[in-house]
């Protein structure tokens, strides 16, 4: 799921959540660099502002905690052929050659939505609200 697909938040204080780790691990997976963890930390602070205004911080905290915890780095196969390690590195992610194919570090997310489901789903409803 890229960039927490429905939100992701940060605030420092206030009863917010911290996405500085979720977006350092995120651009970690992703072949990311400093600017992208910026980027990540800009969004995920107009997220939870957004939150914040409609009154939904609770809800938003609680999904975001809930799938910032499920998140791992997902790996997919790029489709190529390899013989060694090298052969697989993008230039944006470093992939490994594994049985002939390269394997990379695609994303970063929850493998499945059903994971945290209820707090997402709790999330949704307060901002149709």
């Amino acid at each position: 799921m890229p960039l927490f697909a429905f939100a992701v938040g940060i605030a420092s204080g206030c009863g917010g959540v911290d996405a500085t780790s979720f977006c350092q691990k995120q651009e970690s997976c992703r072949g990311g660099n400093s600017d992208d963890v910026k980027a990540c930390e800009d969004l995920a602070s107009a997220q939870q502002k957004l939150a914040n205004d409609i009154g939904c911080s609770d809800e938003f905290k609680s999904s975001f905690d809930c799938n910032a915890a499920a998140s791992t780095c997902q790996q997919g196969p790029t489709g190529f052929s390899c013989t060694t390690d090298v052969e697989c590195d993008t230039g944006t992610a470093t992939g490994t050659c594994t049985a002939g194919h390269c394997v990379t570090s695609a994303s970063y997310g929850v493998e499945t939505t059903l994971v945290c489901e209820s707090q997402t789903a709790a999330y949704h409803s307060c901002l149709s609200l």
